[in-house]
């Protein structure tokens, strides 16, 4: 079976990352067809690094940061015409050279027998399970969808603008009946983890977002997604966490200040469905 690739990229001030991840695309040992980079409107090297690259780039800047669900929402929308399927990765991961190879024949093979599927590669140096295995959700980085998936389930929620817009889309394809696989023999290996940091107090021991920002997001959209598809043990979790935490933080005195006002602004807003690009939290 024959099939034409997009890998659609979205990336934000990081040229570097970037660069890398063009390389690893141009080493693959099958390359995709078509590759869509979505840059945030942050004005670092990336246009720069696009331009010199040995791999030919379909390349758009967005007038304005449009977080992570507007980013995918634009490279899926430019990316189903011509294609079979759309592979989606992040700015901050590296590729093994058999990444995508692996996950097409996977997908062909799953696709024989099981309609609608999607996959997605294993996103650690070592992977617990020899063989595909279902999993209920995903990440963007290093899942692969059929192209037709935009006609029939649509785009990502813009309004999400950052956080659980993956979750979510995961969650409405699923409703359309599709199954999606882990592939452990395609690695797309995350690179970049600082954004959190893990705390303690007595015997309670927190991992939480060290921006405010991205707090709020993660805490307003899982909230909003969780009742939106009247999901209660998502609720449940959800609203368990966000008190643990506002209890944990407040233990810790003035300076978790900003960090108590972002869970409790993102509960408030995911409660009341109020979306979209935060005045507060606009620039991460």
């Amino acid at each position: 079976m024959s099939v034409k690739v997009a890998a659609v990229i979205v990336t934000y001030n990081n040229a570097a990352g970037i660069e890398r991840l063009l390389s690893d695309l141009h080493g693959q040992s099958l390359r995709p067809d078509t590759v869509w980079v979505i840059d945030n409107a942050r004005d670092d090297a990336t246009a720069r690094v696009i331009a010199q690259s040995p791999q030919k780039v379909e390349y758009v800047r967005l007038p304005e940061n449009s977080g992570s669900a507007g980013g995918y929402a634009e490279g899926l929308s430019r990316a189903q015409a011509g294609h079979d399927l759309i592979w989606l990765l992040d700015d901050d991961v590296a590729l093994k050279p058999d990444s995508l190879e692996a996950l097409v024949q996977a997908y062909v093979q799953l696709q024989s027998r099981i309609a609608p599927v999607a996959v997605r590669s294993w996103c650690t140096q070592e992977c617990p399970f020899p063989a595909a295995r279902e999993t209920s959700s995903f990440a963007w980085r290093g899942t692969m969808i059929p192209a037709g998936t935009v006609g029939q389930v649509g785009l990502p929620r813009r309004d999400y603008f950052l956080y659980a817009d993956d979750a979510e889309y995961a969650l409405r394809m699923r409703k359309a009946g599709y199954r999606i696989f882990w592939i452990p023999q395609s690695r797309v290996i995350e690179q970049r983890h600082e954004d959190k940091t893990r705390v303690r107090l007595g015997r309670m021991d927190v991992q939480l977002y060290r921006s405010p920002a991205r707090l709020y997001y993660a805490f307003r959209n899982q909230l909003h997604l969780a009742i939106s598809h009247r999901q209660r043990w998502l609720l449940v979790r959800t609203l368990g966490y966000a008190l643990k935490l506002l209890v944990f933080l407040s233990a810790r005195g003035r300076l978790t200040g900003p960090l108590r006002r972002a869970v409790w602004l993102g509960l408030c807003d995911g409660w009341a469905s109020r979306l979209g690009k935060h005045p507060e939290y606009g620039n991460l």
